[in-house]
Order: C-alpha cells, then sequence, then structure tokens
C-alpha cells in the first residue's frame, strides 16, 4: 500500500538571504570592475605607448606639413620635447626609435634650447627685479 504525504517548508528566510547575497556580489563586481579599471590606466600611463604613438603622428604630420622649418620656436621646442620622451621611452624598451623621429627632434633641438635659455633668462630678469625692488623699501 503506498504512502502518499504532503511536506511543506517555507523558503522565505533562504530567498531573502540568496538576493541579499547577489546584491552584495553585484556591488563587489562593480567595485573590483572600478578598481580594474584604474589600474589598467595607471599602468597605460607608465607604458609609454601614449607618448610614442603621439610622437609617431606628430612626425608624420610635420614631415608631411615640410618639416620643422614650418614650426614657430614654441611649436617647435613643445614638438621636441615629445620626441625627446617618446625617443627615451623606445631606448627603455629596447628598441629603436624611427630614423625620422630622431632627425626631427635633432631639427627640433634648437628651438628647445632656445626656449630654456629664454626661460633661464626671463627668471633671472623677475629675480633682479624682486631684489632690486626689495633694496629700494629698505631705508
Amino acid at each position: 500500500m503506498p504512502i502518499t504525504g504532503t511536506f511543506l517548508a517555507d523558503f522565505g528566510s533562504f530567498k531573502t538571504a540568496v538576493d541579499a547575497a547577489v546584491i552584495q556580489l553585484k556591488g563587489l563586481e562593480t567595485g573590483s570592475g572600478k578598481v580594474s579599471d584604474a589600474l589598467n590606466r595607471v599602468a597605460e600611463s607608465f607604458s609609454g605607448r601614449k607618448i610614442v604613438q603621439d610622437a609617431e603622428l606628430a612626425t608624420s604630420a610635420v614631415t608631411q606639413m615640410g618639416g620643422a622649418a614650418v614650426l614657430t620656436d614654441k611649436q617647435a621646442a613643445r614638438l621636441n620635447a615629445t620626441l625627446t620622451e617618446a625617443i627615451a621611452q623606445y631606448r627603455v624598451l629596447g628598441k629603436e626609435a624611427p630614423d625620422d623621429m630622431v632627425a626631427l627632434a635633432a631639427a627640433t633641438q634648437h628651438a628647445a634650447d632656445q626656449t630654456e635659455s629664454l626661460g633661464a633668462q626671463i627668471q633671472k630678469t623677475a629675480l633682479a627685479f624682486v631684489r632690486g625692488s626689495n633694496a629700494r623699501r629698505r631705508p
């Protein structure tokens, strides 16, 4: 003779606990995604990929425009800073920078030197002015 019966159970508290765990896991997933993005940004900033890419694009653009001669001294100095940093990054990676990049860096070096000496001259002039102003104030 078969026995039949009914089993009644209340899984409400179990379901509530599972729902709470899912919510916490989603929060953890979101937080870990943010950490991962931040770590990727930091790694990218140290990889040098962006500076090398910028230097390659700038080299190509300036070459197409006619070379360093078409740049103002300020543009040439800024370009030289980018190229110099990219060339250093190539060395760190154990590679050689493209010849056209090295040549353009050499062609824009004079502007970088002039900008540095102009900056030093401005600084000396400002210091002399401040010293002179202070000397006049003393009785």
